[in-house]
Order: structure tokens, then sequence, then C-alpha cells
């Protein structure tokens, strides 16, 4: 059945007939507005606008609409239903664009433009743009294959798993870590996914064995999400490096093992401070059945020389509500630093223990306004009230009046 579309909206129709001005910029500028649009009714008609200056004859306005395209089409992807929506005089807009795409895509005299082509083919949801995204797999130039995978990541992975797992084994390192991405940068990875990513691991602990390597901390993130055990001594072994400590304690973390966990906690005895930052952190959000050994270890951390080591401990104990910690973190209110007497307020406060409430009366006299915030807050979860001290009133929304 055939089908006209609603006409576009007038500031739409405005920056299409900016598309003709013969000054460059104007046509930029254009280009540039077109690429932003957000609203529903405006994705469609910007699109088709873009699609008009494909042929442009600049360079720089040709290049700008197709990643600008991208930018449009990944919030509204086109399907092979909406392809299939004839219009009353032929082919659908839709259509006519895909093949704008497509002819860029092909188009191997300037490598810019083909590689934003590509990742605006993700966008399309047809087996026509999967055709050419796996086609350009097997170009030479690096660009266009990291292009490509760039693209399938748009498409949704899922459907590419075997295409992106050969990319693993490219020689080159831009190839690689795009296809990482698109293999585990995903919201969600059940189960069958993992267990589809599992000839990952291989190329992935390739990756580990050199401390060097430039893709270390993708692969080690990546494992962590594959919670393979084969990484733990790598990991664990990295943990001394402070550039790779942030990297290595998160992927960890997921893994759950006693392994991983024993790690962590030896971490927290390292002699630098990056390396108990991160495992103080990992130890803030781990499972509930390791309690008992992480308490002790954290308990230890509320003694440690850096701020935000001491921080991450007290947070620790304000989410598992450990009142043996009371007496420590009261200890704390003294810190000479006030991010830590802030946060030591706020974990005495939820953990709820009335032995909190003489010292936190004296903070309400502290020179940092915040830390006398946090105390008054912590007062109140206490029940303490008539301090002097009450919970700031919300700002009501601003509703617009609906008119002009």
């Amino acid at each position: 059945m055939a089908y006209d579309p609603p006409p576009p909206r007038t500031h739409i129709v405005r920056l299409g007939e900016q598309l003709k001005s013969p000054d460059v910029a104007k046509r930029l500028h254009a280009v540039r507005e077109l690429g932003g649009a957000m609203d529903g009714r405006d994705i469609r008609p910007a699109a088709e606008a873009l699609g008009t200056v494909f042929d442009d004859p600049s360079p720089k306005v040709r290049l700008e609409a197709l990643r600008r395209l991208d930018s449009v089409l990944w919030r509204k992807p086109v399907t092979e239903k909406e392809l299939s929506a004839g219009r009353a005089d032929g082919d659908s807009k839709a259509e006519w664009l895909l093949k704008k795409v497509l002819s860029a895509a092909q188009d191997k005299k300037d490598d810019a433009q083909q590689a934003a082509a590509l990742r605006a083919l993700g966008c399309f949801r047809v087996p026509r743009a999967s055709a050419v995204l796996q086609k350009a797999l097997s170009e030479k130039k690096p660009a266009i294959r990291a292009a490509a995978i760039s693209g399938m990541k748009r498409a949704g992975s899922k459907q590419f798993v075997g295409s992106l797992l050969k990319a693993l084994e490219d020689p080159d390192h831009q190839v690689q870590k795009a296809a990482i991405h698109a293999l585990f940068q995903v919201s969600y990875m059940g189960t069958h996914y993992t267990k589809a990513l599992q000839p990952a691991v291989k190329p992935l602990m390739k990756m580990l064995e050199s401390q060097e390597h430039p893709l270390w901390c993708e692969a080690a993130r990546a494992l962590g999400k594959l919670r393979d055990e084969q990484a733990v001594p790598m990991l664990v072994k990295a943990l001394e490096n402070p550039k790779l400590t942030q990297a290595a304690a998160s992927a960890l973390y997921p893994i759950r093992t006693q392994t991983a966990l024993d790690a962590v906690v030896a971490g927290l005895k390292s002699k630098h401070d990056a390396v108990r930052r991160a495992c103080t952190g990992v130890l803030i959000v781990t499972d509930p059945k390791y309690d008992r050994q992480v308490i002790g270890p954290l308990m230890a951390a509320l003694k440690d020389k850096d701020a935000e080591v001491v921080c991450c401990a007290a947070y620790a104990m304000e989410k598992r509500r450990v009142t043996e910690a009371v007496p420590s973190l009261i200890e704390l209110l003294k810190h000479r630093q006030p991010q830590v007497r802030r946060v030591t307020a706020r974990a005495l406060g939820r953990i709820g223990d009335k032995r909190a409430s003489a010292p936190l009366k004296l903070l309400l006299k502290d020179p940092s306004e915040s830390v006398r915030d946090a105390a008054g807050k912590a007062l109140w979860f206490l029940g303490v009230r008539n301090v002097g001290w009450k919970p700031k009133p919300s700002r009501p929304h601003s509703r617009p009046s609906g008119r002009g």
C-alpha cells in the first residue's frame, strides 16, 4: 500500500533550503543543525535532507553529512518494513537513502567518507547493509575494517558474533579494539551470548601476556565480563602495576571466585595508593556471601593514610550497616580532610547507631559547610531534632506556561 509521510516541519524545511546555498560555510552549518535532530518527527526528514548533499562539490560537506546521518539515524534505525513501504510516486525515501549510503560505502576514492558511510550503514537493519559490512571486513586498510566493525556494533553485534571474533585476531590494534568494544560493550550479556563468546578467550588471553600491550585494559575488562578464571593469575599480577590497577581490579570483581577475592583483599596491603584505592572500591560491591571475609580488611582500611581509601572503606561499612565499625568511624570525624569527615558522618547516619549522636553534634560547628550539612542529615537519620539544622526544602520545578 502506498504511503505518503507527513510534510517536514518548518525548521527542517528551512535547513534543507540552506543546503542549496553557494556558501560552503552555510551548508556545513545546516548539515550540523540537521545532525542534531532529536524529535521523532524530525529524524526522517533530517536524514533525507542530509542524503541530498552526499554529492556536494565540497568534500567537507559530504563527509560531515555522512557523519551526521549516523548520529541522527541511530536514534531511530531504518527497518526492512520501512523500506518496502513505497510511496505514491515510487520507491520510499528510506530506500532512496539506503542506496545513497550503500554507494558511498563502496566508493573507495575517499577513505574518510567510506568509513563514515560504513558506520552509518549500521543504522539500516536490512540484509543488504549487513552484506556490505561483512564484505568490508576483508578490506586492506585497517581504518575501513574498524569502521565496518563500528557499523556492526550499531546494527546489533549479536548477529555478527562470528565475524567479530575473527576480527580479534586482526594484525591491527585499531581493528582489535573496535571488535572488543562491539562484542563486549552491550547492556546485558545473557548466558547464551556469553557462551557464544567463549572463542574470544584465547585471543584476549594473548593480549594479557604482555602488560605493555596497548589493548591490555580492554582485554582485561572483556575477560572479566566473561568471568573466565584463566585470567585471574595475570590480573592479580597486574594489580601491582599502578597503570593497570583499575582495569585489573574491575575485571577481577565480576569473576567472583575465591581466588579473585583473595587477590583484591591482598591488594589492600600494597605500597601503591592507586592499588589500594582500586581494591577498596571493588570491595564496596562484592557479593554479600563474602562479607565475613572482607569486613576485617575494610576495618583496617579505615586507618589507611590515603583519604580516598578511607572514604571507600567508610562507604563499604555504610552499605553493609556494620555496627562494629562505629567506634572507628567516630574517630574519623576528627580527620584532617573534610572529604573524610563528610563521608564518615553520612555513614554513621545510615548505620543508625545512637553512639554517634554526640560526636555528630560537635561536627555541626565544622568549618566546612558540606561537613556541617552531612552531620545534620546524619543526626536527622538518627532521629535527633532541635539541633539547629533542618533539611533544605526542595526547589519546585518550573512548569512552562504553555504560551509563546
